[in-house]
């Protein structure tokens, strides 16, 4: 408001300056007498305006801080868990938890002191063992305990595993161009299992004669298989494809996802298919909790830190709460298995 009446003000000076230019004086008393005028009604309006305004001071939540814990692991991989502390918004002071003691225990038997790395990580001696239970506790002297478990499951191997490119024109998938993908699943009967289907690419170093793991693609582009479309997750594009067998238990399924193609890697031609290899991770119920939660989260942003593309409008979405199994805290602790297949290229 106060920018608003300078820039009249200053319109006032430049009407005044250019009406005494005039060669006519009557001309000067008329341009002075109506430049007044309409100057003096805009700064009455706006001065009444301005007494309408009023400022209410709205009182904020007081949240106590809580231990924030985070750690996805693997089994047979390094185990890293990052601790921090909430905090509101006009919080300033250091997040990050450096003087937390971490022990991790199975079965009521302490089997590790986690060792503090620097930027709140804490690093395990130990590495996961698929099929085995973990519960992670963390004291912090003025934030108190917490406490978290879950079970590494065990890995499914895929099989059967095709790659080949495919013309949109052929398929339902919105892109110029996809890659399709086709694996079976033989999954275990009378139990709960959850899957993330990932894409890499082996590549060879240029200067060395080892070959490293690229990420070939971000996520699967789509699927229309109506067993894994019905969890509902494609309106708001997960970063990958992860789904339960809640319709396959106990079955031998085959499942045909569709790869971002050329636009990412060029793998619309034979040479960049023929190094294709798919990794199956077989998670906890808790990571695929986790996932659903994360992912309506982020599509109910205004500013999508992802930077995946969302439709419609985000400003009208409704907030999400995150999903956590922390007691007492806030944050994740899930586990998943790997088991990879290399793709047989079909021209």
């Amino acid at each position: 408001m106060m920018q608003i009446l300078c820039c009249l003000a200053s319109s006032v000076v430049q009407e005044l300056a250019l009406a005494s230019k005039s060669p006519s004086l009557s001309g000067l008393s008329e341009m002075i007498g109506l430049s007044v005028m309409k100057n003096y009604m805009i700064f009455g309006v706006l001065c009444w305006l301005l007494a309408c305004v009023q400022s209410t001071e709205v009182p904020m939540p007081h949240l106590p801080p809580r231990l924030v814990v985070n750690s996805l692991f693997a089994a047979d991989s390094s185990w890293d868990v990052y601790v921090s502390k909430s905090g509101s918004l006009f919080d300033t002071t250091g997040r990050l938890i450096r003087d937390a003691e971490l022990t991790l225990w199975s079965e009521g038997e302490l089997l590790d002191h986690l060792a503090y790395k620097g930027n709140g990580r804490y690093r395990a001696h130990i590495r996961p063992e698929a099929g085995r239970g973990y519960e992670l506790r963390v004291f912090h002297p003025s934030l108190g305990e917490v406490v978290a478990h879950d079970t590494v499951p065990k890995p499914v191997m895929p099989e059967k595993g095709e790659i080949w490119p495919l013309a949109a024109a052929n398929s339902k998938c919105p892109l110029d161009y996809t890659t399709r993908v086709c694996f079976t699943i033989d999954d275990p009967a009378g139990e709960s299992n959850y899957y993330e289907p990932l894409l890499y690419r082996l590549s060879s170093n240029s200067d060395t004669s080892d070959s490293h793991l690229v990420l070939s693609a971000r996520r699967f582009a789509c699927t229309l298989d109506p067993r894994i479309v019905s969890e509902g997750d494609e309106p708001f594009f997960p970063e990958t494809l992860f789904f339960s067998d809640h319709l396959f238990d106990g079955q031998k399924v085959k499942l045909v996802l569709h790869e971002y193609g050329g636009g990412f890697d060029g793998s619309v031609i034979a040479g960049n298919m023929s190094n294709k290899i798919l990794f199956l991770r077989t998670t906890s119920r808790n990571y695929y909790l986790y996932r659903k939660a994360r992912e309506r989260h982020l599509a109910s942003q205004p500013l999508n830190p992802t930077g995946n593309d969302h439709p419609g409008f985000e400003f009208y979405t409704t907030p999400f709460e995150m999903y956590s199994n922390v007691r007492g805290g806030l944050g994740i602790f899930a586990a998943f298995s790997v088991d990879s297949l290399r793709l047989v290229y079909q021209p």
